[in-house]
């Protein structure tokens, strides 16, 4: 683009193939301009270069040495975590029974006590009723008492107790009231 910029005209597919040819002859130029390297100067490259790798080999190892050690730790870390969450889910399981056992004995308890109170609701009832029964049996019996009562006073005031009589006794023998006809304890009169 800068280029044609420059030329004020020009294909982008006319520019490229000189493009490249440039870039592949000025590369070489370049390469060409480098002095190789004298070889006490190389050699002491080379033993640099090659104690930087075994140095960067050994912090690699290291490094890896260090990584599955901290590998394993986490795969232990995890393998607990997840015996503690089994362990966890198997007391809420066990928690949930609990409860909802807990809920229907509740519920059973519950319709008992219910029943019961029904129950004991009815008998009350029942007693009331038979309480109302014996009031009124009660007001009916005071009623027939007192009736009773002024009948008897009306039949005192009417017929007025007679003085006791000494009874009088005959002694007689047993020849006597066998004779007479009277039984033979003497004390009764003959019929």
């Amino acid at each position: 683009m800068a280029i044609r910029t420059h030329l004020g005209s020009g294909s982008p597919n006319t520019i490229d193939p000189h493009l490249a040819d440039w870039k592949a002859q000025h590369e070489t130029a370049q390469a060409e301009a480098l002095l190789p390297l004298p070889e006490p100067v190389e050699t002491a490259m080379r033993q640099v270069w090659g104690l930087a790798l075994r140095q960067a080999q050994e912090q690699l190892q290291d490094e890896r040495a260090a990584l599955a050690t901290a590998r394993k730790e986490i795969e232990q870390e995890r393998a607990e975590l997840s015996a503690e969450i089994e362990r966890l889910d198997t007391e809420l399981e066990h928690a949930k029974d609990e409860t909802r056992q807990a809920g229907e004995s509740l519920d059973v308890e519950r319709k008992a006590h219910h029943e019961t109170g029904e129950k004991l609701q009815g008998e009350i009832e029942a007693l009331r009723t038979e309480a109302t029964t014996a009031r009124e049996r009660a007001a009916n019996l005071e009623g027939q008492v007192t009736a009773l009562k002024e009948r008897f006073e009306a039949l005192s005031v009417a017929n007025p107790k007679p003085e006791a009589k000494a009874p009088t006794r005959r002694r007689t023998t047993k020849a006597n009231s066998t004779a007479k006809g009277t039984d033979d304890q003497g004390d009764n009169p003959p019929k």
